[in-house]
Order: structure tokens, then C-alpha cells, then sequence
């Protein structure tokens, strides 16, 4: 049974942000608080977005737009990845560490043999 906490709302279709020019990210980014925007030079802010374009989770989207670099959010990226997150420590909680790192290896690799699992389990238990 769910607590109150880990029930899930109506889904929403959301698949990625709009695109965002350069000046729109830091204008949004300055509007939630971040002081810091107002300092960032361009140059560094699309570095940065940049870097989290080429990180390993893939959730930054870059395209061009008449010639402009702008900038989406994949939403269901990042909700997928949570979901997942979420998932493994519900299976933690009600099982075991071991049983959490065997969850999220299949969810990987769709498969596991024998060998891995032990592997696994010597590992965690060391």
C-alpha cells in the first residue's frame, strides 16, 4: 500500500519544455531567485547548459532556431528517472539494499545472469 507521500497524480503529457533562447533561460533563471544570473556571462551560462546536455541523464536539449542556440528541458526524461529512483527505494525499504541494486541492474540490462547477482550480493554484503 502507497502512503500518502508516494501516491501519483493524474499524469501529465509534458515531453519536453519549450525552447528557451539564451536570454529567456537566464531571464527565468534570475525570475526564480538565482542572483547569480545576473552576473553570468553568456558564454559561461551556455557552457554550462552544454555540459549538462552531454551528462550521462541527457535531459538538456539543444537546437537552432534561425541561427540561435535555444534550449528545451525533457521532462520525461527526468520523470522517468525518478520514477526509477523512486521505485528502488520503495524496494529497498520493504526488502534490502541488494534487492534495490537487483532492481535497478535489471532495469539496465533488461537481464541478469546468476554470476551478476552473486556478484552483487558479495559486493554489498563486503
Amino acid at each position: 500500500m502507497l502512503e500518502s507521500s508516494q501516491k501519483i497524480g493524474k499524469s501529465t503529457e509534458i515531453k519536453t519544455s519549450e525552447f528557451l533562447s539564451l536570454e529567456e533561460v537566464k531571464a527565468k533563471l534570475v525570475k526564480s531567485g538565482g542572483k547569480e544570473g545576473l552576473s553570468m556571462k553568456d558564454e559561461d551560462l551556455q557552457k554550462i547548459l552544454r555540459v549538462m546536455k552531454r551528462d550521462g541523464g541527457k535531459f538538456i536539449e539543444i537546437d537552432f532556431i534561425n541561427g540561435k542556440e535555444v534550449y528545451s528541458v525533457n521532462v520525461e526524461k527526468i520523470v522517468s528517472k525518478m520514477k526509477i529512483r523512486h521505485t528502488a527505494k520503495i524496494i529497498e525499504r520493504k526488502y534490502d539494499l541488494i534487492a534495490g541494486r537487483i532492481f535497478r541492474i535489471l532495469k539496465k540490462h533488461k537481464h541478469l545472469n546468476e554470476k551478476a547477482v552473486r556478484l552483487t550480493i558479495h559486493t554489498l554484503n563486503n
